[in-house]
């Protein structure tokens, strides 16, 4: 067995970081500053990537892990996870991976949260064996250039991820207004982080902006972002902001606030804009509880694999509205942990 150091990125470790993701993702991986030595350092000092490696007992970096916080967030999302193929089934992803957790919590971090992919079963193990709890179902996300593990029928389509999250603090009562139809589940979301919630107190301030909303695209998963949403105004009110930011996107993903008693309101309007309930986290866009949606063009994988029981009704709960929205079947398949391959 090969003894490996876990440590914070330094300087010397950089190149070996470029010269790892050629050997694992060859030119294609997203994430561009890993290839690039200087980028990756500077993104590891002004606190947008914090990266951790996996040395070798001959000094060579053979494992990546990070957390990225493009805009400084107070949740940061875990990523760029690899592991050298020569050095895998020896658990370093279950090493790299508390040691990132516990950077987050020396960095005073409110939570961290991940998206493991829904056919990669040991990825999402790692998450549910260090406390993380699954919050959503990402459906459709994962554009199928990233796909390794499915059929070759399927490859076209793009594939799905879960969204776990795992909170590093004590949160005060969480003002919430969930949509009837999820109201139950989403209760017990927050009992399982053990955050209590509320329909009481005031919703939070948001800093004054001339729109009613925020639209970014993200590149490196093909899906239109909608967040920062201003909930207090009635979603008819903000049609034609909606309107322009969706126009040209077939896939997107919305971020309404649930503090506000106007929220399920919100959530209706974009059911009936086509698309689906795909879960929550709490305090996630500038510090506020948000209910996620998505719209796809076309239905994606019609598969998901996963081995948290505790996460059936939550997978169940998305995948039954993502049916309703696109008229797609995905079918969920429970895989016993003792079953589970290894790639880490």
């Amino acid at each position: 067995m090969n003894d490996y150091l876990i440590r914070r990125l330094t300087p010397e470790d950089a190149p070996g970081v470029a010269a790892l993701v050629r050997r694992v993702w060859g030119e294609d991986y997203f994430r561009r500053a890993l290839y690039d030595p200087d980028a990756l350092l500077r993104a590891n000092a002004d606190g947008r990537l914090l990266s951790v490696v996996g040395i070798d007992s001959t000094g060579r970096v053979v494992a990546h892990d990070a957390l990225s916080r493009p805009e400084h967030e107070s949740w940061a999302e875990t990523g760029a996870a690899m592991v050298d193929p020569e050095h895998r089934h020896h658990g370093l992803m279950s090493k790299t991976r508390p040691f990132v957790i516990q950077a987050a919590r020396e960095e005073g971090l409110n939570g961290v949260f991940g998206h493991p992919v829904a056919d990669h079963v040991f990825s999402q193990n790692v998450y549910v064996d260090l406390g993380f709890t699954c919050l959503g179902v990402m459906a459709g996300e994962l554009p199928s250039r990233y796909l390794r593990h499915v059929p070759p029928e399927y490859r076209s389509r793009h594939g799905s991820m879960l969204l776990y999250a795992l909170p590093l603090r004590s949160f005060t009562p969480r003002r919430i207004f969930p949509p009837t139809q999820h109201a139950d589940l989403i209760h017990s979301l927050y009992a399982r982080l053990g955050i209590p919630v509320t329909n009481s107190g005031k919703p939070m301030l948001l800093q004054s902006s001339a729109r009613a909303m925020r639209a970014r695209y993200d590149e490196d998963f093909d899906i239109l972002v909608i967040d920062r949403i201003d909930a207090a105004q009635e979603p008819d009110a903000c049609r034609a902001d909606f309107e322009q930011a969706t126009a040209g996107h077939d896939n997107a993903l919305v971020q309404i606030p649930l503090d506000r008693e106007t929220s399920p309101d919100w959530c209706a309007w974009v059911e009936h804009e086509g698309f689906f309930f795909a879960g929550i986290t709490p305090r996630f866009d500038n510090g506020r509880d948000v209910i996620f949606y998505i719209r796809l063009q076309e239905a994606p994988v019609p598969v998901i694999y996963y081995a948290d029981p505790k996460a059936e009704d939550i997978i169940k709960a998305v995948l039954a509205d993502c049916r309703r929205a696109t008229g797609g079947v995905i079918e969920s398949v429970l895989v016993q942990r003792d079953s589970r391959s290894s790639s880490h």
